[in-house]
């Protein structure tokens, strides 16, 4: 099974602080004690180059852990890089970083998750993914779906899940971000095919469409990703500093996108939150 692009390719939103965390009187005491819970619902929509028939990726995880904190089990989870806002950083791998700890983080089942968006309608069933088995016991939910033809601004998301012994179900529903256009680099419009030069900066302006939204821009060049998060202004420099971290790859990938992320109340979970993308990737060549 495919592994869906919302944990293939991880977003770049900080949430803030962990939850319910306990400070001891020194620094072990801190991170033993550190637990919360945190829900994510998520729809990604991408399209690849100028494919202007994108589909949906959709997902859904509520998490329980302990010895560890927000931030670190969100990406676990596929929902942040760590990447601070008007920055960009290199992609680590925190799954191997929590399998060497002492963390536990337990999936919660929290029944079956109906996903509306005008006429159409999907379901998010549980699913396991062997390469987080080693840190996180239980269930994602997950599927693919054509439910976001319609075009992407134009519509919201309503969740509701049916709720279980473990969770109670509830009700959400999100307006979705619009999708990223005109997006140039260097004054270049954004094509598949494109060279793209790790000694120069890389200045990226685009149509700005809403102050609620952030852009994230990841470059994947011989499996290392450079993830850089800004907010939706319309412009934004990767610098050559950034990039000279990267290695040469005339087969890597570019994805621009766009991030609306907004919480909710759910019962027994700390921290819950949806968030939607608008994503384009394409084809690059990096040298």
């Amino acid at each position: 099974m495919r592994t869906p692009l919302w944990l293939s390719i991880a977003a770049s939103l900080s949430i803030g602080a962990s939850a319910c965390t306990s400070a001891g009187s020194d620094g072990a005491d801190a991170i033993d004690n550190r637990a919360g819970s945190l829900g994510l619902l998520q729809v990604e929509r991408v399209a690849e180059g100028g494919d202007d028939a994108p589909m949906a990726e959709l997902g859904a995880a509520f998490a329980r852990y302990h010895g560890t904190d927000t931030q670190a089990v969100a990406r676990l989870l596929g929902a942040t890089h760590g990447t601070e806002l008007e920055s960009c950083s290199l992609v680590s791998d925190d799954i191997e970083g929590l399998a060497a700890t002492d963390a536990t983080v337990d999936l919660l089942d929290i029944g079956t998750i109906d996903v509306h968006v005008g006429e159409s309608e999907a379901h998010l069933v549980p699913r396991t993914f062997p390469e987080l088995a080693r840190v996180a016991a239980g269930f994602f939910y997950a599927g693919d779906t054509d439910v976001a033809s319609v075009p992407f601004g134009s519509e919201e998301y309503a969740f509701h899940a049916q709720g279980s012994a473990e969770l109670p179900g509830f009700d959400v529903a999100v307006p979705a971000p619009y999708d990223p256009v005109d997006v140039r680099v260097n004054g270049t419009n954004l094509a598949n095919d494109l060279v793209l030069a790790r000694d120069r900066d890389l200045d990226f302006v685009w149509e700005a469409a809403d102050p609620r939204d952030q852009m994230e821009l990841e470059l994947m060049s011989e499996g290392q990703t450079l993830s850089c998060l800004t907010r939706d202004d319309g412009a934004f420099r990767v610098s050559a500093a950034d990039l000279a971290a990267l290695s040469a790859d005339s087969e890597a990938r570019l994805v621009v996108r766009r991030v609306r992320v907004q919480p909710f109340d759910a019962a027994g979970v700390d921290v819950a939150y949806v968030r939607l993308a608008s994503t384009r990737v394409f084809d690059v060549s990096v040298r």
